[in-house]
């Protein structure tokens, strides 16, 4: 009569009794360097162009008879197909002959099937190799950024007894984008309204935005192979903001008035800090509001991470019109890339900074807003410097803070204007209380030198006919 149990059948049996009974079992170790694909190089289906694996070990912790199964399980990767060709060779950890090899049985969508052969003693301790390209999956699932894993486990042939079992999921695909952007150096511009905001502040005739790109070479294609990879055409960045400070002919803007006039924008490209002459202007809207600037790269296939910048430059050093304006300004980013046919991916928009003015600043301490008051607020703009638009924040009791402009209002030159009741006005209706009692700080802004504007504050209790000056920041300066 034969053996009811193999000496490795009776270990699973063991291996079963233990994991029942609430003991630990081993679990087989895994050890792989996995693959590193760019996304914009999987962006193709064509099915001879299957992503392969990497090189992949495993040592076993318990035993294993012949025709026992090792089956890999992965999450996050549909195999496709696998190379029953290949050879998995097993090793003792002491470099001594192999006690048992695995061949390369079957697989399905998330499973390979590894048949163990050749067994001639005890396997525990065997370290197997899959050997680098024995699986494969198509790479349009890579095409987004993914982690793929997979754990391993062993059974009997029929797979209804498992052991070796608890292996920690391991990463053996990792998609990411192959190239990246962002802002090396924001616009920060302060705009001297002393000097009728023909430059910045302390003299300074110029602002920096410089936009950086990365292409990895190290994220790869198919194969596993940066030949394969997406090589770069070219970079873009579309800044939107307000430039109408390089219409000089208050025609709109177009491409001569880049280098033209009293405003001007110059640009230059650079690559691993070394400056480059290929860059682009295009998309200049008519508004001044938008432009495109484009860097054409050599289009070889990095065999390293390289670093590409467009760096811009924003220069007015007169105080002729136009004058500059303040502004938030944004980088839009996209990258145009050959892998099979040409394709752009657009890339994060990022903030690029803003202008900001160094003019005119006052603050009310308190300012009622009621329905028996009257409010009296008069900003006196006496320089000869035109266009006071006036800005407030108003922070109201037991209220969110409300931030406006009066659009409607403009202090010309050497003029003075009442904004109390159309402050008042848009208090009530940021806060949603058109009637009632309500008490504020303000603070008011505008584009006016500030040696030469003041503000005047009062509010009346039309009641009992009785004016209270307001003491702000503005009569403390200009006494």
């Amino acid at each position: 009569m034969s053996k009811i149990f193999k000496g490795s059948n009776v270990a699973v049996a063991s291996a079963v009794a233990l994991a029942l009974s609430g003991g630990m079992v081993s679990a087989a170790k895994l050890t792989v360097t996995p693959a590193q694909l760019s996304t914009e190089a999987m962006g193709t289906t064509t099915a001879t162009n299957l992503v392969t694996s990497p090189a992949i070990q495993i040592a076993l912790e318990q035993n294993y008879d012949n025709e026992q199964l090792l089956v890999l399980t992965f999450a996050n990767f549909a195999v496709d197909s696998i190379d029953q060709a290949a050879n998995v060779a097993c090793d003792s950890v002491g470099g001594a002959d192999s006690k048992i090899d695995f061949a390369v049985q079957s697989s399905t969508s998330s499973t390979v099937t590894l048949r163990a052969t050749g067994r001639t003693a005890d396997s525990t301790g065997q370290v197997c190799s899959i050997p680098a390209g024995a699986i494969r999956g198509l790479p349009a699932q890579f095409a987004s950024a993914k982690t793929s894993t997979f754990t391993t486990k062993g059974t009997n042939i029929a797979g209804t007894v498992e052991f070796d079992l608890g292996t920690t999921a391991t990463s053996v695909f990792v998609s990411a984008s192959q190239f990246t952007a962002g802002i090396a150096t924001a616009l920060d511009g302060v705009i001297d309204v002393n000097q009728s905001r023909g430059n910045f502040s302390g003299g300074a005739t110029n602002d920096v935005l410089a936009v950086s790109f990365s292409n990895a070479g190290s994220k790869v294609g198919f194969n596993r192979s940066v030949g394969e990879n997406a090589a770069a055409l070219a970079y873009s960045a579309t800044v939107t903001g307000n430039f109408s400070f390089i219409d000089d002919d208050n025609n709109g803007c177009t491409f001569a008035d880049l280098n033209g006039g009293n405003g001007s924008i110059s640009y230059k490209g650079s690559s691993a800090g070394v400056d480059l002459a290929a860059v682009t202007v295009t998309g200049i809207t008519t508004a001044c509001t938008s432009m495109v600037f484009t860097l054409t790269p050599d289009n070889t296939r990095p065999g390293a991470d390289i670093a590409y910048g467009v760096t811009v430059t924003f220069s007015k050093g007169s105080t002729a019109a136009p004058q500059l304006v303040a502004s938030g300004f944004t980088a839009a980013t996209s990258v145009r890339y050959d892998q099979d046919t040409s394709a752009t991916s657009s890339y994060a928009s990022f903030g690029a900074g803003s202008w900001t003015y160094n003019g005119f600043v006052a603050v009310v301490p308190f300012m009622p807003i009621q329905d028996n008051f009257s409010n009296t607020i008069y900003v006196s703009n006496r320089s000869g410097q035109s266009n006071g638009t006036i800005s407030v924040t108003a922070y109201v009791e037991g209220a969110a803070p409300c931030t406006f402009t009066l659009t409607d209002v403009s202090v010309s030159a050497n003029r003075t204007f009442n904004i109390g009741g159309k402050i008042k006005s848009q208090i009530r209706s940021c806060t949603g209380m058109s009637t009632g009692n309500l008490r504020a700080t303000l603070v008011i802004t505008s584009p006016l030198p500030s040696a030469s504007t003041e503000l005047f504050s009062a509010y009346t209790d039309t009641t009992n006919n009785r004016t209270v000056p307001v003491v702000n920041s503005s009569n403390i300066n200009n006494r």
